[in-house]
């Protein structure tokens, strides 16, 4: 692709075929470009002639400098290529050096295993090297060469992504293959995970229970003196005790008397209560 005036974006560059690549094993940080890997990066160079490139920066590692310097001959390149170290390839740690034993795309999406640096690093080196990339593109046309696992993760964070399960699925870039990469200046709202989501509206909902429950409660207690109340100052009736006729006369004669109270004056304190003691001693 062609760098586009005006844009904020970069072109990115890997490194030409290394002695790791063609022995099939994880690079070291010495790994040199084989003769091969030399004529790919000629050719890139040769390719990126016509973009106008003004500033180049580098991994650290050997055959990404390796390479930036054989485009920079290409180019004409005045001045010197500047490293960022935050650029280097993944960390393989024990497995460096040995053979690449797992499909390609386990070395993009490892993690937790062994001491292979974690996810969550790369992509924290990659932001860091991309806020410097990005000041620099302000003014200048940057060309920047890397490695494919890193390079990947950068081009992700480059295009807003922050979580690797936002990131496309792997695509291994080719040897000297180049490309150009936007930068998105303001970063897309992460979408929360589902546990998240359904953890957010569990907790809210049960809130909303708690807070209507200690209502309801409230209510019912403060309404429970008043039915006490009422049901206290209900009159008894003969009724009551049916099954009891010797007190049928002593409940007669009362209620007569709470009668003839209401009417001269109204006090409660005359209104029959329930007969607990049985019959009178004059009877």
């Amino acid at each position: 692709m062609r760098y586009t005036i005006g844009m904020s974006s970069f072109i990115f560059v890997r490194h030409g075929k290394s002695q790791a690549n063609q022995d099939k094993v994880i690079g070291n940080p010495h790994t040199p470009l084989t003769k091969e890997g030399q004529a790919q990066a000629r050719k890139a160079g040769r390719d990126l002639k016509k973009e106008g490139i003004t500033t180049i920066v580098s991994s650290p590692l050997v055959r990404a400098r390796e390479t930036a310097e054989i485009i920079a001959k290409q180019l004409k390149f005045k001045g010197e290529v500047q490293v960022i170290d935050d650029l280097r390839e993944r960390g393989f740690g024990q497995l460096i050096d040995r053979p690449r034993e797992h499909p390609g795309s386990w070395y993009y999406t490892v993690d937790g295993e062994s001491d292979v640096e974690p996810k969550g690093v790369v992509i924290a080196r990659c932001e860091a090297a991309l806020a410097q990339i990005k000041k620099i593109a302000e003014t200048e046309k940057v060309l920047v060469v890397g490695h494919a696992i890193s390079g990947f993760y950068l081009k992700q964070v480059a295009a807003g992504k922050r979580f690797f399960e936002d990131f496309d699925s792997p695509v291994e870039m080719p040897n000297s293959g180049h490309t150009e990469v936007t930068i998105v200046d303001k970063i897309p709202m992460q979408r929360a995970s589902k546990e998240a989501s359904w953890s957010l509206v569990a907790t809210v909902a049960g809130v909303i229970c708690l807070i209507a429950g200690m209502w309801l409660f409230s209510q019912e207690r403060a309404a429970t003196p008043e039915k006490q109340v009422k049901q206290s100052n209900i009159p008894l009736s003969s009724e009551d005790y049916s099954d009891q006729p010797n007190l049928q006369g002593v409940i007669q004669q009362q209620l007569q008397q709470q009668n003839s109270s209401q009417q001269s004056t109204p006090d409660t304190s005359q209104m029959l209560q329930p007969v607990t003691t049985g019959v009178p001693n004059n009877w």
